[in-house]
């Protein structure tokens, strides 16, 4: 500390460019055109961190204007001097940029997030920094800039891209920062201006920041799977994550605008891994029951109770399986038949509503997985709260055509059958039809003028119509369908199979299901090599979320409890990978290897090299004792080399070549000798000797 502190004090100074008391540090280390590499080095880790912040912020035209100007402040020759303009003017405009960015604040009314606020006051403060003279501490300070870039973003976003973008930035930064160090330990030691130059200095600092680097790569390793990671997440981080990386939102609601997921219908909303019974060939997998219609759109009713009523059920009924969501955002867990069993992360139990529907407290990310248990049966009737047909929304043109309908039926399963069958004959499907005009009631377009609709038209029509004749129904939202992979059990549903049907209590027991629409889902069985593609990157994204992203307390237990096991010599690896947390597991115990690996090479390479070097010294006398200028080899080098150069004269000059770089090798301070020059210098020996002399 002592030294870094002389060190400050005797930095050279220069007044305050604003007329403020106090100087200013004007060392500048990166001279003239030297130090070439730093510059590179430097330019293309401000490129990647601004690159990172606009994967999270989008392509800012702002961004994509002054980045050039940050390159070429960083390629400039004089860093002693400020670029493009001078520093009062770089003040000035910073000044009037706070200005403006507070006054856009004030106007948004706080519609700016404050991610977003510091992603652009970081590029701004970055920005004008590269425009001032890049003193030591201007160059260190862009350089906590980019690193404050990086960690905003790594908060934020979740992206696959950040992750394949982060080791190149730890490799830009360590380079950077190795770089710098050399410059300013050159001029503190008043080398030369000129850098060395050669195969001995790029061997020096290439080698150093290879070793630097994997060493940051072992440690950051060590600290991601042992650091103790929190028992909940951060409010808000969740959500702000799955909105970075592109999940889609389902609107749980219908609201007769476009279907949900219609930006990307060929995409993975969830995969499903079947562990138990027998998936329906073709299922409905129910999402949130919407029971209210205020003349616009549907949408929830009540708040949700739990299930009322004791389910039992046998084994041979039950179907269990993974929901492992994908690009999808939501509050439910999409499950075909009646839930009985869910829960999540850690084993904490799902709330399994009266209406059939398992929630979760937080929207899904395609981290999470949930393990569901369900039975192939209706949903029941709540004894408590028996359910009424609501006649909110059903106008007068809605009643007098479903009376119409079923004018000579009696029982509420023919009425129902009728008004389905009717609306399915008499109506067109189309997945996006015309728009409904401002104002006008959706519904009642649908039956009266148009006469086209999607799925979310068919099932309001059939759900307006059954409420009209005295029969309780509601809606619910949720995918139909299902589309097999190569691997066994296991299924995957895209938002192309996005469907809206309706439950109608028929019996006065159950909720009966009945789908008015003409297509059920969907067509999106074709394939393609873009479709493969498109599937390889949502399968890849999604095992990086969930493997390293949101790596948490649960999988670090499920390596803890094997290491344990391995300890006891309890270890299976039959077992092991048949778990249901193996793929972490193996994560896992691939990381430690890795690890492993690391350290045992780095140790035996240092050992190796001190061995090595004895040991090419030791076998290059040995080859000059079987030459016969030595009688043997002797402990000391002075012993032996008086010894070679009096019986073999001519090797004097190669006998100091080699003793000069085994020395060197073996006890300089630098490491710009190789392994290969002391064997060549070793080999010129030998054939000294045993060259006739001249």
């Amino acid at each position: 500390m002592r030294y870094l502190i002389d060190k400050l004090r005797n930095l050279p100074n220069r007044p305050n460019p604003l007329g403020g008391r106090g100087t200013v540090d004007t060392t500048v280390s990166i001279r003239g055109s030297d130090m070439r590499s730093f510059r590179v080095f430097a330019a293309a880790l401000v490129c990647v961190s601004v690159g990172a912040a606009c994967i999270e912020n989008g392509l800012h035209i702002l961004m994509l204007l002054l980045l050039p100007l940050m390159v070429v402040a960083l390629l400039r020759r004089d860093y002693a001097r400020p670029c493009l303009w001078s520093e009062r003017a770089t003040l000035v405009l910073f000044s009037a940029y706070i200005v403006v960015f507070c006054a856009a604040l004030v106007v948004t009314h706080g519609a700016l997030t404050l991610p977003s606020f510091m992603v652009y006051f970081t590029f701004g403060t970055l920005f004008v920094r590269l425009m001032l003279p890049l003193t030591d501490r201007n160059v260190a300070q862009v350089i906590a800039l980019t690193v404050g870039l990086i960690l905003i973003n790594s908060i934020l976003t979740n992206h696959i891209l950040f992750g394949a973008i982060l080791p190149v930035y730890l490799f830009l930064l360590m380079g950077t920062l190795h770089l710098f160090h050399l410059a300013r330990s050159r001029v503190s030691a008043h080398e030369s201006s000129k850098p060395p130059s050669g195969n001995g200095f790029f061997q020096k600092w290439y080698g150093k920041l290879s070793f630097y680097s994997v060493m940051v790569l072992a440690f950051t390793s060590v600290a991601f799977v042992f650091v103790p990671r929190p028992f909940l997440s951060i409010p808000g981080l969740t959500a702000a994550m799955a909105e970075a990386g592109g999940i889609a939102r389902l609107e749980q609601r219908i609201s007769y605008r476009d279907m949900a997921g219609m930006a990307g219908r060929n995409r993975i909303a969830f995969k499903v891994v079947v562990d138990y019974g027998k998936l329906p060939e073709d299922p409905y997998w129910r999402g949130r029951v919407l029971e209210k219609f205020d003349g616009r759109e549907w949408s929830e009713g009540s708040a949700p109770r739990g299930m009322g009523r004791l389910i039992k059920w046998s084994p041979t009924e039950t179907l269990d399986f993974q929901f492992v969501p994908f690009k999808l955002q939501s509050r439910v867990i999409y499950v075909t038949g009646l839930p009985v069993e869910a829960s999540g992360r850690m084993d904490r139990p799902l709330l399994i509503t009266a209406n059939g529907e398992a929630l979760v407290d937080s929207p899904l990310v395609f981290s999470d997985s949930y393990s569901v248990s369900t039975v192939q049966r209706p949903v029941p009737v709540s004894r408590t709260r028996p359910p009424k047909a609501d006649p909110t929304g059903v106008t007068q043109r809605v009643r007098t055509l479903a009376e119409q309908w079923t004018a000579r039926l009696s029982s509420p399963r023919d009425k129902a059958s009728t008004i389905a069958s009717r609306l399915r004959r008499t109506y067109t499907y189309r997945l996006q039809p015309p728009a409904t005009p401002e104002g006008v009631n959706p519904v009642e377009h649908f039956l009266f003028v148009s006469r086209v609709g999607n799925c979310e038209h068919f099932a309001g029509a059939l759900c307006l119509m059954l409420r009209a004749v005295g029969i309780p129904a509601r809606i619910v939202e949720g995918f139909a369908g299902v589309e097999k992979t190569d691997l066994p059990n296991e299924y995957i549903v895209r938002f192309g199979r996005a469907h809206a049907w309706v439950e109608a209590v028929l019996d006065g027991e159950t909720w009966t299901e009945l789908d008015a629409s003409p297509a059920v889902g969907a067509d999106i069985s074709q394939r393609g090599l873009w479709r493969w593609i498109v599937d390889f990157y949502d399968k890849t994204e999604q095992r990086w979320v969930k493997k390293v992203v949101y790596f948490d307390r649960a999988d670090q237990a499920t390596i803890f409890n094997a290491m344990k096991q391995l300890a006891k010599g309890r270890f299976s690896l039959g077992a092991l990978f048949s778990s249901p947390g193996a793929p972490h597991v193996q994560g896992g115990l691939v990381a430690a290897g890795i690890l492993i690996a690391v350290a045992v090479i780095l140790t035996v390479s240092r050992l190796r090299r001190k061995r090595d070097l004895s040991d090419v010294y030791r076998a290059t006398m040995r080859k000059l004792a079987r030459a016969g200028v030595l009688s043997v080899v002797h402990p000391w080098h002075e012993q032996n080399r008086e010894e070679i150069v009096r019986k073999a004269p001519g090797s004097r000059a190669a006998m100091a070549r080699f003793m000069d770089v085994y020395l060197r090798a073996r006890f300089g301070p630098d490491n710009s000798v190789s392994f290969r020059d002391i064997e060549r210098a070793g080999r010129d020996l030998v054939r000294s000797v045993s060259a006739p002399s001249k």
